[in-house]
């Protein structure tokens, strides 16, 4: 008797080995255009797969608002039209014959230059942002914040508005001065000030502040704008219509002239651009740092302190406490 339940135990634990565990299924998903002006004809190419067993149904949310509008059967070439201009998230979930679900998402803009086509309200209690910046790591911004004596910033999902993290500048020097612009540059805040003396922070990834220096753009004025190309920082002058690009010791490299005195700068990556706002008109400008020419103009009404998150240029509307994401070619 013992022998026979050994036998039995050993086949029953073999056999549980060998069990895998349930996968899901797998979805592609393209688009093509990804982008373009209203109404906008696209084609969304769709292709599942599951592991080990059937797909048994998939369906595709258009518009992103939870409600999936249409079951396609297998591999498909779906053609959809958006007649209004919006940045909409596009989903698309497979059911396999276990009952488990796997998703793709894409994004597609329709828009014209200029078209402020996605807002995020502030996080809740936040009356005032500085300035914010993209973070392509995590998706997300990093807004600079100043509520009473202490400063702090704060990351928010760009797809909420909703706060993930906070971090107070809890230094002294940080409370001393007026901060008003915000870099991320390689895993640290870069910070300026706009007091008289006007200096460029450093501050580390839990809000210690690792070093200063004056301002490099200006001797009289101070730094207005700030952005990070991957090699220098670039800063316009509160009393001139330059924008020069220095390193972290304060040399300066190269200086380029904006159509008049900068509220803010940025930096598009991907065409290798700075992106400029003026204190003088509602225009975004496309700046070659090469050449200095200015490659663009785009008429998008008032602009603040702003960042580029490779689709849209968000800027910050204190006026009616959001961010507002605008296309540009």
């Amino acid at each position: 008797m013992k022998i026979l339940i050994s036998i039995t135990a050993v086949l029953f634990l073999a056999g549980c080995g060998n069990l895998a565990p349930d996968q899901s299924p797998l979805v592609a998903l393209s688009v093509s255009p990804e982008r373009g002006a209203p109404p906008l004809d696209v084609t969304f190419s769709v292709s599942t797969y599951d592991p080990d067993g059937t797909v048994v149904k998939t369906e595709i949310d258009f518009d992103g608002d939870g409600v999936y509008d249409l079951d396609i059967t297998g591999d498909a070439a779906v053609p959809y039209a958006y007649a209004l201009a919006d940045l909409y998230v596009v989903t698309v979930r497979s059911t396999d014959d276990d009952g488990l679900t796997g998703t793709a998402i894409i994004e597609v803009l329709a828009a014209n230059s200029g078209d402020v086509v996605k807002t995020l309200p502030f996080p809740a209690g936040v009356t005032e942002i500085r300035d914010i910046t993209y973070d392509a790591s995590t998706g997300d911004f990093w807004a600079l914040e100043i509520q009473g004596s202490t400063p702090s910033i704060f990351r928010v999902s760009r797809s909420t508005g909703t706060i993930r993290e906070v971090i107070p500048l809890t230094d002294p020097i940080f409370s001393l001065d007026s901060l008003n612009e915000l870099a991320l540059v390689l895993g640290n805040f870069q910070m300026t000030t706009g007091a008289l003396a006007s200096f460029l922070y450093t501050a580390g990834p839990s809000g210690a502040f690792l070093g200063g220096l004056p301002c490099p753009s200006t001797p009289t004025g101070y730094c207005r704008g700030l952005a990070w190309d991957g090699i220098y920082l670039w800063s316009g002058a509160s009393d001139s219509t330059d924008i020069s690009a220095f390193t972290f010791a304060g040399t300066v490299k190269d200086v380029v002239f904006a159509p008049a005195i900068v509220e803010d700068v940025d930096y598009d990556g991907t065409r290798g651009h700075l992106l400029v706002t003026t204190e003088a008109s509602s225009n975004l400008y496309r700046i070659d740092p090469s050449t200095g020419i200015v490659d663009e103009t785009i008429a998008v009404g008032a602009l603040n302190k702003g960042t580029w998150d490779g689709l849209l240029f968000w800027f910050v509307d204190n006026a009616s406490y959001q961010l507002k994401g605008v296309y540009i070619n």
